[in-house]
């Protein structure tokens, strides 16, 4: 009975088996720390470097150092080249000068006879084209005699190879900026003597325009010819009548290349004789110059370590 009645007494809340007791303290894992190396690590990164650059500090100036000399010396034998500019207005020289209505009234008779209404251009777009052509870039050269400054005269070569290299270099000395905001054109030139880019740029000009002026004397001549001819050939009188339109018209687009000089482009601002240079930037030579010997520095001294490593 008592070993029954002991069975049957409750159990003291307050007193917890001692297993229980384990079992309800957090278990608590230390993990090893992987900041305090990383840091270690980087503080002898630093350090290292440090070392490598105190220990070929003499190496890096020498190499810096060459480097400079190297730039300077670049920087005062490169050439000096003076940029002259013009400031040209473009002139639309078939608008307003009686052309316009003919294309209207007449320009599929003028299509049939095979009479171009608008001669040669008549409009911006051509202008700057025959400016920048080839074929009348390769003229100004050889009418200013420039082929022997552009490029070394070289038996081997032929005149044509000489030709093509001439306006190849010409063109890069060249620019021609469009803008379309105010419809100005600005024409550069860029020369070892400052007086030539400025008499080159100004000649640039006068030559194009004669150039155009040219042209169109020339169509409006074959025009007036042809039509002429067709006059003889035809006797219904409204046709007639309409030739005669076509001819008056191709004189007086004659007349107006004749007297006028800036036929193509006028002048606003003529180029004048720079007197600050354009190229070489002589300062930045200088300072990309450093620079690099710097970066060049570093990277010897870096791959001489790494090398030294390697073999240990």
């Amino acid at each position: 009975m008592a070993a029954k009645g002991t069975m049957n007494k409750p159990l003291d809340s307050d007193k917890t088996p001692p297993h229980f007791g384990e079992l309800k303290q957090p278990v608590i894992y230390y993990l090893p720390s992987q900041a305090e190396p990383a840091a270690d690590e980087e503080q002898i990164s630093l350090l290292e470097i440090f070392q490598i650059i105190r220990k070929n500090i003499v190496l890096m100036i020498i190499i810096i150092l060459s480097a400079s000399v190297a730039a300077l010396f670049f920087a005062l034998s490169a050439k000096t080249f003076y940029r002259a500019e013009v400031l040209l207005k473009p002139n639309s020289y078939d608008e307003g000068k009686g052309k316009s209505p003919l294309m209207g009234q007449f320009g599929d008779l003028a299509a049939i006879a095979g009479v171009n209404l608008s001669s040669s251009g008549g409009n911006i777009e051509y202008s700057l084209a025959v400016l920048k052509s080839r074929h009348f870039t390769g003229d100004f050269i050889r009418t200013e005699k420039l082929l022997p400054n552009l490029v070394d005269v070289d038996a081997a070569k032929t005149t044509e190879q000489m030709e093509w290299e001439g306006f190849e270099k010409f063109d890069q000395l060249r620019s021609v900026n469009f803008d379309k905001k105010t419809g100005l054109v600005k024409l550069s030139f860029e020369w070892t003597e400052a007086k030539t880019a400025a008499d080159t740029v100004n000649s640039l000009v006068t030559k194009v325009n004669e150039n155009i002026r040219n042209r169109v004397i020339q169509d409006a001549d074959k025009n007036i010819a042809y039509l002429n001819e067709e006059l003889i050939k035809t006797s219904v009188g409204g046709l007639q009548q309409a030739i005669y339109r076509l001819v008056e018209s191709e004189i007086k687009s004659k007349m107006l290349a004749s007297v006028q000089v800036d036929y193509a482009f006028q002048i606003i601002d003529p180029a004048v004789v720079p007197q600050v240079k354009s190229k070489p930037n002589r300062k930045m030579i200088l300072f990309i110059g450093i620079f690099m010997g710097i970066m060049l520095a570093f990277l010897v001294i870096f791959i001489r370590h790494f090398i030294a490593k390697l073999r240990e």
